[in-house]
C-alpha cells in the first residue's frame, strides 16, 4: 500500500470511530469480557487470549485501554499480516502475526486512538500476545511494509483492496483477504471441564501476581540502563514528565541509531523507531518509581514551587503511581504551619507596638519611653513643619 493509501485508509477510520468504552481493568471485568476460556469470535475466526495479558495490560499501566480489546478484535477497521520474527521465549508456528486495528474516540471528541492487538499462531491456535494503542505514523508504516488482510466493508476506499476481495459485505464477518494468505479459521472445542468465575478470577490474579516481578525487573533494568547513558545528568537534575522523557531518550537513541545516513524522519518510519518508541514508554513508570525509592522526588516536592509540585503530581499519576506512594506530604504541612505562625507573631508584635504594648511582656510600656516616642513625635512634627515654612519663605523670595 503507497503513503496516500495509508492516508485515505487512516481518514476513513476517523470516520467511522467509535467513542472509546470506558472499563476498569479489574478480574470482574476481564471474565465478563472474554469468558472462562478467553475465546474471542474475529472476522478470520476465533482467537484466544493470552495467558499473560491481564498481568501485561496491569503492569504497563493500560488500566484505561481494557474496554478497547474486545470491540478491536470482534469488529476491527483493518487487520494487517505483519512479517516478525519471535521474541526471546516465544514460539510460533507462522512467520508472521496478525495486526487488528481499530480507531476509537475520545468521549469528549479531544483525540483520536488507534488501538491494537496481535496474534500470532500457537500450537494451533491464533493467541493474543499483545494490546496496545499505537501512534498514527506507525500505523501508516505498517500498511505499507506489511500485507493487508482484511478491511471493514464500511472502510472500503481503496479499489485495488475491492478487486481482490479485501472487505466483508456483511461489515462485520469476512473470509481470508487475499490469496495465499494463511488466515485462521480456527474453531475451538468448548471447554473440557467448565470452571467457576470466582475460580478463574483467582487465577488470573495468580498470574498477574506471578508476572509482577518479572515485568517490575525488566522495565527497571530498562530504566537503569537509560540512567547509565550519557542522559544520565539530564534526567536527575529536573523531574521530566512522560513527553519529555520519550523525546530526551528517542533523541539519544537517534544519535545512536544504526542507519546513520537516515535523516529523523526517515528514521521515524523504521521497525527500529517503533521497537525503541514503545520500550522507552514502557520505560516510564520506572524512571519514576527509581526516582521515588530514592528518595529524589521527596528532595524535589519539598523544594519544589507549587506549579513544580503540581507537575510532580502529575508525573506520578501518569506512571500508574499514587502521590503517596512517594511523596510525604506531613514535612511541607509542617513548613507551611511553621510559616503562618512566624507571620502571625510578626503581625502581633507590630500591632502591640503601635498600641505602646511591650511584645515581649505584654505590659504597657514605661511611662519615659512613652513620653521619649511623644518627644520623638513631635520633634519628627517640629522639623517637618521648620522644612515647610523654610520652603515657603524660599518661594515668596523668589517670587519677589
Amino acid at each position: 500500500m503507497s503513503r496516500e493509501e495509508t492516508l485515505s485508509v487512516g481518514a476513513s477510520m476517523e470516520e467511522h470511530a467509535e467513542v472509546a468504552p470506558e472499563l476498569a481493568l479489574t478480574p470482574e471485568n476481564w471474565v465478563r469480557e472474554f469468558g472462562e476460556d478467553g475465546i474471542v469470535n474475529t472476522p478470520i475466526g476465533e482467537v484466544k487470549i493470552g495467558d499473560h495479558q491481564y498481568a501485561k495490560m496491569m503492569w504497563k499501566t493500560r488500566n484505561g485501554k481494557l474496554g478497547m480489546v474486545k470491540p478491536t478484535l470482534e469488529n476491527p477497521d483493518i487487520i494487517v499480516e505483519d512479517i516478525s520474527e519471535a521474541k526471546d521465549g516465544d514460539i510460533t508456528e507462522r512467520g508472521s502475526s496478525y495486526v487488528f486495528v481499530k480507531a476509537f474516540i475520545k468521549l469528549d471528541g479531544s483525540r483520536y486512538y488507534y488501538f491494537t492487538s496481535v496474534t500470532i499462531r500457537k500450537d494451533g491456535h491464533e493467541v493474543v500476545v499483545s494490546n496496545q494503542e499505537k501512534r498514527r505514523n506507525v500505523l501508516a508504516n505498517l500498511l505499507v511494509n506489511g500485507k493487508l488482510a482484511w478491511k471493514h466493508a464500511d472502510n472500503v476506499s481503496v479499489a485495488s483492496d475491492v478487486a481482490n476481495g479485501l472487505y466483508s459485505s456483511q461489515g462485520n464477518v469476512s473470509d481470508p483477504a487475499i490469496e495465499g494468505t494463511d488466515a485462521p479459521q480456527t474453531n475451538y472445542s468448548e471447554s473440557k471441564d467448565s470452571k467457576e468465575s470466582h475460580i478463574y478470577k483467582k487465577r488470573i490474579i495468580k498470574i498477574a501476581i506471578c508476572q509482577k516481578m518479572k515485568f517490575k525487573m525488566r522495565l527497571l533494568r530498562r530504566a537503569e540502563t537509560a540512567i547509565c547513558q550519557k542522559t544520565k545528568l539530564t534526567v536527575q537534575k529536573k523531574l521530566l514528565n512522560e513527553a519529555e522523557y520519550i523525546n530526551l531518550r528517542l533523541n539519544d537513541s537517534f544519535e545512536n541509531r544504526k542507519d546513520k545516513t537516515l535523516s529523523r524522519k526517515d528514521w521515524e518510519n523504521t521497525d527500529e523507531y517503533i521497537e525503541i518508541y514503545n520500550n522507552v514508554a514502557d520505560e516510564y513508570p520506572a524512571y519514576i518509581a527509581n526516582l521515588g525509592k530514592s528518595g529524589e522526588l521527596q528532595n524535589m516536592f519539598d523544594k519544589g514551587t507549587v506549579s513544580e509540585r503540581i507537575k510532580i503530581q502529575n508525573a506520578i499519576e501518569t506512571a500508574g503511581y499514587t502521590v503517596p506512594d512517594f511523596i510525604d506530604r506531613e514535612n511541607v504541612n509542617k513548613e507551611a504551619r511553621e510559616t503562618r505562625e512566624a507571620r502571625r507573631k510578626e503581625k502581633m508584635r507590630e500591632t502591640m507596638n503601635t498600641s505602646g504594648i511591650d511584645p515581649d511582656t505584654g505590659k504597657l510600656k514605661q511611662p519615659a519611653a512613652a513620653e521619649q516616642t511623644t518627644k520623638t513625635v513631635a520633634e519628627n512634627s517640629n522639623s517637618v513643619g521648620y522644612k515647610s515654612r523654610e520652603r515657603s519663605d524660599k518661594g515668596r523670595t523668589n517670587v519677589g
